[in-house]
């Protein structure tokens, strides 16, 4: 079931109308969002949906012993057990395939067979977000047993959180168990619920679906039809694309959760905005980089330490943060970009300044900071977005040709690139806040612009709705 469906429009009005019923009432309340996520996730696999159980209840399990154990060495003997088996079970998923594959690449230069079976499982929806979910509860119980929750039902339901659990964001269980256990909604903003929803519809339907249709698509299955100036917009378009499918997703998942009067973190902030890598990160999947660096940068020394030794747990954190995305070299190629990125921006920073400068050579600073930054994270997606590494280097090197003759890019794609890039280059946000003439209007004429503007929307959008990107990870 799609979230951009009709079907989903229909099941999320049952939910929310059962759901504000049982509100008074937190064991109910608790138990119909239970209910709801996993009938939603087994439209994609009742398998999926047991898969899912098993995490969520050895999540509940190791949390339960880790604060029951008083002794150091059986904590960490219970922490290392439950992170074996989860990470195993994500390993098997995400990069069984490859292991079979390069295992049998290996041996075939001597003559054998590998010895691993082709068991090529399906890729569970959402595995990666609510696997490192559960991971992140559990290790804050490991280091503080005070934060275990005693309810079955509660871990359960911040594991499964239906709007959350195909593509995030990743959840905090201590912002969010508390809010499933108080009668007060953490939410209780419903215009701009609803906002964000629409919103979250016109990024993925107009803009995402329309950049994917008239040029990325082409472009990262055939780069050789197109000219360099074309190859080199689809590319600008590729981070306007992932940017308006995964953020549209992301304010599809507050709005629907808003209504549901809980609350879920931001997950981008004016990313494009970024005068450095660091900055990047601190308003690209916010969800994601906040925990590498909580879980494991920090854990690792993070920049407590040497430079070589900081630059190495960056390399490995985001190396790691690469591989996150699925068994597949691009992935890792992407991610130790960002390190060295991200390396040579903690170099950069801690060299003295160059002095005292006037406006205009600091606003001209600026500027180029921004365009070098931007331009690093649009051909760094050239390798997250490519099949393989010999279609990333044809991209890449089709961009440097000067060749004019091929494919270009449509009259809309610059428009589109245009407006988004500067928007967030000029920090425009206001388009994330409900506008005041929709907060005005009563209940029933609320009610009827916010479904003609969405009926507008999935109008506009092209036939056959590829889904969101992030669904694969």
């Amino acid at each position: 079931m799609q979230l951009t469906s009709v079907e989903f429009a229909c099941f999320f009005l049952l939910v929310l109308s059962l759901g504000w019923a049982a509100r008074p009432r937190p064991t109910l309340f608790q138990f119909i969002i239970l209910s709801a996520s996993y009938c939603f996730y087994a439209t994609f696999s009742a398998w999926f949906a047991l898969l899912l159980a098993g995490v969520s209840l050895l999540t509940y399990g190791a949390a339960r012993a880790l604060a029951a154990f008083k002794s150091r060495s059986a904590r960490k003997a219970a922490m290392a057990c439950y992170a074996v088996l989860v990470l195993g079970n994500l390993g098997f998923f995400k990069y069984w395939g490859l292991l079979f594959d390069l295992s049998g690449q290996s041996l075939a230069h001597f003559g054998l067979v590998s010895p691993l079976p082709d068991l090529s499982p399906a890729l569970p929806v959402g595995i990666s977000f609510f696997t490192f979910q559960g991971l992140g509860y559990v290790m804050d119980v490991y280091r503080d047993r005070g934060r275990v929750c005693r309810s079955l039902l509660a871990v359960m339901t911040f594991m499964a959180f239906f709007p959350t659990l195909l593509s995030g964001p990743i959840l905090r269980a201590g912002d969010f168990l508390p809010q499933l256990r108080t009668t007060k909604p953490a939410w209780d903003d419903a215009n701009q619920a609803f906002w964000l929803i629409l919103l979250g519809l016109f990024k993925k339907i107009c803009l995402s679906s329309y950049l994917s249709e008239h040029i990325t698509r082409q472009l990262f299955s055939a780069p050789e039809g197109f000219s360099s100036l074309g190859a080199g917009m689809g590319v600008l378009a590729y981070s306007v694309q992932i940017y308006c499918d995964f953020s549209g997703y992301s304010d599809l998942a507050q709005g629907l959760a808003g209504l549901l009067g809980l609350k879920v973190p931001d997950n981008f902030r004016l990313p494009y905005k970024a005068r450095n890598l660091r900055q990047f990160w601190a308003g690209w999947h916010i969800s994601l980089s906040t925990w590498l660096r909580d879980y494991l940068y920090i854990p690792l020394g993070g920049n407590r330490c040497s430079a070589s030794r900081r630059d190495f747990n960056l390399l490995a954190t985001m190396g790691l943060g690469g591989l996150w995305h699925g068994a597949n070299l691009t992935f890792l190629v992407w991610g130790l970009l960002h390190g060295l990125g991200l390396a040579a921006t903690h170099a950069f920073s801690s060299r003295p300044g160059p002095g005292q400068a006037s406006a205009g050579l600091a606003k001209a600073r600026s500027v180029l900071c921004w365009a070098a930054t931007f331009a690093f994270v649009s051909l760094a997606w050239v390798f997250f977005a490519s099949p393989d590494l010999a279609t990333a280097l044809a991209i890449l090197g089709r961009v440097a040709s000067f060749r004019a003759d091929g494919l270009g890019a449509g009259p809309l794609v610059p428009v589109i690139v245009f407006a988004m890039v500067a928007s967030q280059a000029l920090s425009l946000s206001r388009p994330r806040t409900c506008p005041a003439w929709l907060r005005a209007l009563p209940a029933p004429a609320l009610g009827a612009a916010v479904g003609l503007i969405g009926a507008l929307i999935v109008r506009l959008g092209p036939d056959g709705m590829p889904p969101f990107m992030y669904f694969s990870f």
